[in-house]
């Protein structure tokens, strides 16, 4: 027995229990939360190139238009794509295919018509206490971004000169860098409320991991200052060298986002 008619057969046997829940919920916001949770890592909004040029799962009516045959499922290009082989959608490695009861709320829901809901798309909002962090992110980014490179450069120079300005100089930089990226990823977290996991992780995950590397860094070399401790200077330089080379690849990846993955003429 092919998958499609298998499943067929196994709505038949769920679809009563699917329609019997909550008298009063909306099919049309049960199916746009299972496609934005299920879906809107490779076909969301905020996607710069959704996969197959297909950028608006959260966009009921959008979908209806283009893949749907109101009334009848069997008909409909979306349940194939669904249920039908060789390739389900999602994927496995997204997550997919999706379960026997999910693919009763499609079914039930196309064969009802397939309305949509006046309910806005279910995305999230930076909170309302902290309105103003958010945007300044992209401001705040460029402080620790020069400060690391430049500490990690004063302490390049301090190696090959031997002034002991230059190693100042390189505990200056790095200080006020630790304390503006706390500060600048603080504000990204903020801003980040209002985007999906799948447009943001990359990029949130190495300015954390940057952060942690830049106030480690620090303070290795204060206690290499305080007892000139040689491990303690040996983990200085290799924490700073991390910190500059990730800081690096975080705001190339905030770049990604905010101007797309083709913004560098390379």
């Amino acid at each position: 027995m092919s998958r499609p008619i298998l499943i067929v057969f196994l709505l038949v046997l769920v679809g009563g229990t699917v329609r019997s829940q909550e008298p009063g919920a909306d099919l049309g916001d049960r199916v746009r939360k299972l496609f934005i949770d299920k879906c809107a890592e490779c076909h969301g909004p905020r996607l710069r190139r959704a996969k197959g040029r297909f950028g608006y799962v959260d966009d009921l009516e959008k979908v209806v238009k283009s893949y749907v045959k109101k009334g009848d499922p069997r008909e409909s290009e979306l349940w194939w794509y669904l249920t039908g082989e060789p390739e389900l959608m999602p994927p496995e490695k997204k997550g997919g295919p999706l379960s026997t009861d999910e693919l009763a709320v499609v079914w039930w829901w196309i064969a009802a018509g397939a309305p949509t809901s006046s309910t806005p798309p279910a995305v999230k909002t930076a909170p309302a206490s902290k309105p103003l962090v958010g945007p300044f992110h992209v401001v705040l980014v460029h402080f620790p971004i020069a400060l690391v490179l430049a500490a990690l450069l004063a302490e390049v120079l301090y190696l090959v000169s031997g002034s002991a300005g230059l190693r100042t100089a390189a505990a200056l930089c790095l200080g006020l860098g630790a304390a503006s990226g706390v500060l600048a990823g603080y504000s990204g977290w903020v801003l980040a409320e209002a985007c999906t996991e799948a447009e943001v992780a990359d990029h949130r995950w190495t300015g954390v991991a940057t952060v942690c590397l830049t106030v480690l860094a620090w303070g290795c070399l204060a206690a290499s200052r305080r007892g000139k401790q040689r491990w303690a200077t040996l983990l200085y330089r290799l924490l700073l060298l991390a910190a500059a080379i990730l800081v690096g690849i975080s705001g190339h990846l905030g770049g990604v986002i905010v101007h797309g993955a083709d913004h560098l003429p390379l």
